[in-house]
């Protein structure tokens, strides 16, 4: 389960600006990144309303959102190495 990263007295937003940069430039530890993750869970899980039913703009918006988290978690899933698909770069390399 993740914690909870909210912003609020214990966690500010030079808290929250340490923990992405430090996952994003590959220092982080296992703590940090949990609660980057976490985050990412909660700006990427769309709140459906049905006063949104007419607004087409904003429904592909929150779609766009679930299918962010979505592939995160499909890539926690995956338990074997998927071999990288090859590039155009390497295909014409060769």
């Amino acid at each position: 389960m993740l914690p909870q990263a909210r912003l609020g007295p214990s966690y500010d937003d030079k808290d929250r600006a340490s923990d992405f940069l430090a996952v994003f430039v590959g220092e982080s530890n296992g703590e940090q990144g949990q609660r980057v993750l976490a985050q990412i869970v909660d700006f990427c899980t769309p709140v459906p309303s049905p006063m949104d039913v007419d607004k087409p703009g904003l429904l592909a918006f929150k779609e766009g959102k679930r299918w962010v988290l979505g592939e995160i978690m499909r890539a926690f899933a995956v338990k074997s190495r998927v071999p990288k698909q090859e590039t155009k770069e390497t295909t014409d390399a060769a």
